[in-house]
């Protein structure tokens, strides 16, 4: 799939993968942003704040506000801070997706 894909070309390193992910929720491309960031800990890459502001940004942009609501779970259960960002793309979500 497309993280094979990325992968192939790359050595990637957490802030490499960051990169990428960051790229894909800049175009709008926020399932292949949320399974960038699923596929980290498999690949032994750290997730962080950066990596689900990312994400969550992505699903902001286009009003999915159930998968930014997932996100801040799994930010919550691997014990990533949560901070202004992430919380603001989360809420944005929600309110867009008329869900606030």
């Amino acid at each position: 799939q497309f993280c094979s894909m990325v992968t192939d070309a790359l050595a990637p390193d957490g802030v490499t993968w960051n990169s990428v992910v960051t790229a894909l929720a800049n175009r709008g491309l926020w399932q292949f942003a949320i399974q960038m960031l699923s596929s980290m800990p498999s690949r032994r890459l750290p997730r962080n704040e950066i990596t689900f502001a990312a994400a969550l940004s992505a699903c902001d942009s286009v009003r999915q506000w159930e998968p930014a609501v997932s996100l801040l779970g799994k930010m919550l259960d691997t014990q990533v801070q949560c901070n202004a960002i992430t919380f603001g793309a989360a809420l944005g979500a929600c309110q867009v997706g008329g869900k606030w």
